[in-house]
């Protein structure tokens, strides 16, 4: 163990099983399950390849409980006697690494989507979710009293499955938080109102439960400290609450907090800083005797060590950091931080995706629902392989390829690695986007991949290395849509603005509202310019997620940029800009005038300089990242991964 982590992996008992480590992993829905909520080995291979990185102890993700709770296409069900077997499998896999397990019980209460449960929500009072606009049925007394009968059914399931204890997901604005949230519940009878009443929908859960199963079972609540909207549950109420709960039997209290319109406090994105949450389970511990569990982007060793010192929580869960590496417990116990792959909160392949009704994946770590694929195998087969461009796609593959016993050149022309993702890192907020860099050198240097910077690859430059592969990773160029105008004095590109190669004026229209062009509306306007983008769609932001987004258009509202949207670029003429309205019926022509600054940033277009060329001389010739097809720093990296896997 690293002396520097002593308290982090201390044992700690909770009930009667001692967990080998303060890690926990936080309950991350992934979408892996069948539709109708049974185990799948892709389920399986995700929470081994967890439990072997060294994680204390597993918290599996939320597991529907009823018919009328489940939220997500994917989701793992515990609604019936004929799943025990498949969670048994899970349970005896994860317990075989040295793990603990908890299953997370799950009901979707007014967030429960009707297009799969095929029937109206239930909720405890009639208020329409943020998400699906559906206005949930009150629960009626025999409704209620048939979800808390689910619950207990489901934790006798998971014990009979050999797990060690449930969760109860009493969080994040689903059933059992909108019981206790004056917020959500309305209620005037003996579930709504005053506290005790709001609370007693948990209380008959847990009592239930306990009373069922017996002493020697854990019992956990996942619970909001703050709901961060008026009227919503706060740290007071939670406090109270946790006492209560301990007394009628709980075992640990997992604090967390926000509701579906703050999803930033659910799920942190960048630019949020680490322990967003520990400040509630600090005075959640205050207040118990029972082991307190803290969240909340939790991201490095060092972080987390200085949080159980400083009386924080007793145990910590971390969820995307173990999506982005599932060995950092392992890494962090030999001391091995700096090979940590850092999760950077950009929320693209996990909750994006959840949200999206998708199998989640990660950014940095191509592997998540590909644990038994991409289980890195030495090759039998050597070959001498040559990457060109040194983006986000070019170096995973030459990471991956020389993990797997090939010899790895790598070519980038500019002075540093990192292509795109240098300029991803520009805009305020977005400085975590160098940590992929970083990394990805790190271990390409050493694993001894051999680095050309300054150099373009040629033909003749790529054949002297006598090459067996060639991946090509030379990325994307600014698209250049056929609008007059558009190669004028005053049209720069967003990679020009990003990269510093060109000075801006004081007015300046941003064409093209998606991720890249406000992200570069948001670099201008902190310095102090005026900014309008300009957008065809009907929303700008289209392809940026709820978390993040909710945050980007708060600064963007703040630093007083404007948009247009449901228009068309026509024309540039100097110093104006022509436009139309789609929904303008007499096809109107707008315009802007007085702009010193036009900013394309309408797309991207691949930039495949040879491949061609060299397919007529090497034997196997892999074209990906944005050069194959344009995309996110997501589909660059999943692409590197690919092709080297299969090499």
């Amino acid at each position: 163990m690293h002396r520097e982590f002593k308290l982090l992996f201390s044992p700690i008992v909770v009930n009667h099983i001692t967990f080998k480590n303060r890690i926990v992993m936080s309950p991350v829905g992934t979408n892996f399950a069948s539709a109708r909520g049974e185990v799948t080995q892709r389920l399986v291979d995700h929470y081994e390849t967890r439990a072997r990185g060294g994680v204390g102890m597993i918290i599996v993700e939320g597991t529907w409980v009823h018919p009328t709770g489940q939220a997500f296409i994917g989701q793992l069900g515990a609604y019936d006697d004929n799943l025990v077997q498949g969670l048994k499998t899970l349970a005896e896999t994860i317990k075989a690494h040295g793990a603990a397990c908890l299953l997370q019980l799950h009901h979707g209460g007014r967030h429960a989507n009707p297009k799969i449960t095929s029937s109206q929500p239930l909720a405890p009072s009639a208020i329409a979710s943020p998400a699906t606009r559906i206005t949930p049925k009150e629960m009626s007394l025999d409704e209620i009293a048939m979800v808390i009968d689910a619950f207990v059914q489901a934790a006798r399931r998971a014990k009979e499955a050999g797990f060690d204890g449930v969760e109860f997901h009493a969080a994040h604005d689903y059933l059992i938080s909108e019981f206790l949230s004056p917020y959500t519940n309305k209620r005037q009878d003996a579930y709504g109102g005053s506290l005790k009443n709001r609370l007693r929908f948990l209380l008959e859960i847990v009592s239930a439960s306990r009373d069922q199963l017996g002493p020697h079972f854990i019992l956990s609540a996942r619970m909001n400290g703050e709901d961060y909207v008026p009227e919503g549950l706060n740290i007071g109420e939670t406090a109270q609450i946790a006492k209560i709960l301990e007394n009628e039997g709980l075992d640990l209290i997992n604090v967390s907090g926000g509701v579906y319109v703050t999803p930033h406090m659910i799920i942190s994105p960048l630019p949020m800083g680490p322990g967003v949450h520990l400040h509630l389970s600090a005075a959640v511990k205050q207040a118990v005797r029972i082991p307190v569990v803290g969240v909340g982007r939790i991201t490095t060793p060092e972080f987390a060590e200085q949080a159980l010192e400083d009386r924080k929580a007793d145990l910590l869960a971390l969820g995307r950091a173990l999506l982005a590496d599932p060995d950092w417990p392992q890494k962090a116990y030999e001391g091995r931080t700096a090979d940590i792959r850092p999760c950077i909160g950009c929320n693209q392949g996990c909750i994006d995706h959840l949200l999206r009704q998708k199998p989640i994946t990660c950014m940095v770590n191509a592997a998540v629902g590909r644990d038994r694929k991409y289980a890195v195998t030495k090759t039998d087969h050597p070959r001498t392989v040559v990457v060109i461009g040194g983006g986000p796609a070019g170096m995973e593959a030459a990471r991956v390829a020389a993990l797997r016993g090939h010899k790895v050149f790598l070519y980038e022309k500019a002075e540093r690695l990192g292509g795109q993702i240098q300029l991803a890192c520009v805009p305020p907020n977005k400085e975590a986007f160098k940590k992929i860099v970083d990394y990805l050198e790190g271990q390409l240097r050493k694993l001894k991949v051999t680095i050309y910077l300054g150099t373009e690859a040629n033909r003749e430059l790529v054949l002297k290395k006598h090459p067996d592969v060639v991946i090509l990773a030379t990325g994307a160029v600014p698209a250049r849509p056929a609008i007059s105008g558009l190669d004028g004095s005053r049209v720069l590109t967003a990679h020009d603005v990003l990269a510093g190669c060109a000075k801006t004026g004081q007015w300046i229209v941003v064409m093209g509202g998606g991720m890249t062009g406000c992200e570069t509306a948001h670099y201008l306007a902190a310095q102090g310019k005026g900014v309008i983008i300009i957008e065809q769609l009907k929303w700008a932001g289209h392809d940026i997620g709820p978390a993040r987004r909710l945050l980007l258009f708060k600064n963007l509202k703040e630093a007083g940029v404007n948009f247009i949207t449901n228009a068309i670029v026509q024309c540039i003429d100097g110093d104006r800009l022509y436009y139309q309205k789609t929904t303008a019926e007499s096809g109107e022509q707008n315009v802007l005038s007085g702009v010193d600054t036009l900013v394309n940033a309408l797309g991207v277009r691949s930039f495949d300089p040879f491949s061609e060329e060299l397919e007529q001389e090497v034997s196997r010739v892999e074209v990906i990242g944005d050069a194959r097809s344009p995309g996110t720093c997501l589909n660059a990296i999943a692409d590197g991964a690919r092709v080297a896997h299969a090499l």
